[in-house]
């Protein structure tokens, strides 16, 4: 196998969620355990597309409305409890990819100054979650977080990878971004999603990945 590559993935949680059709389940546990299995797997299955010799070490981050205030909301506690429950040996069904147990939360941003850390979360974005008026509640800052980080990472890792699992054409801007400043470096950056990508003047060749969430 060739050297080892490091790969940061930044994933759009509600997203995969519905990807995968766990939006579908009662439990939320439940929910966030399916999310986590089958975007490793889509992830896995990926980069084995891309190259199957070399060797990958996966870094997940999660962006999703995670508080209410300086609340955490009920995604936020099952995915905690989830990611406990986890055998992280184990969960990618791939030998030459590793997925670091170590998963982090878009809210307590890369590159964002200690004295703008909320201290009783330890979180630079409280609030990512907010409500409507009635019953509806929306996600704030989930998409600028993502990438400001991916940003973050073209800057400060410009050898490693980056994939950005979303569905948002608003993310395409950063990849471009993140891509111009990884590629004098030889690092890449890519696109997974799920839905097909319709015919556009945005030049998208070369930086989507297929991947799979149904198995």
């Amino acid at each position: 196998m060739s050297r080892g590559i490091s790969v940061t993935a930044l994933i759009d949680w509600k997203s995969q969620m519905h990807n995968c059709g766990a939006d579908k389940l009662s439990d939320r546990i439940e929910q966030a355990s399916r999310t986590l299995q089958r975007t490793v797997s889509a992830i896995g299955k990926a980069l084995n597309k891309l190259d199957k010799t070399s060797r990958y070490k996966v870094t997940l981050r999660l962006y999703h409305g995670w508080s209410k205030g300086y609340e955490w909301t009920p995604n936020r506690s099952a995915v905690v409890s989830a990611i406990a429950q986890t055998d992280f040996s184990v969960i990618s069904r791939f030998p030459n990819i590793v997925i670091n147990p170590e998963i982090s939360y878009g809210d307590l941003l890369l590159s964002g100054l200690s004295h703008r850390v909320s201290k009783s979360k330890n979180i630079h974005l409280p609030g990512t979650l907010r409500d409507r008026g009635g019953d509806s509640v929306g996600e704030k800052m989930v998409d600028t977080a993502l990438a400001s980080d991916l940003l973050s990472l073209a800057f400060s890792d410009p050898k490693d990878w980056s994939i950005v699992l979303a569905e948002d054409d608003d993310l395409v801007p950063p990849i471009f971004t993140a891509e111009a400043w990884k590629d004098r470096h030889g690092g890449k950056v890519y696109l997974l999603r799920k839905r097909s990508v319709a015919k556009s003047k945005v030049l998208l060749g070369g930086l989507i990945l297929e991947g799979g969430w149904n198995d």
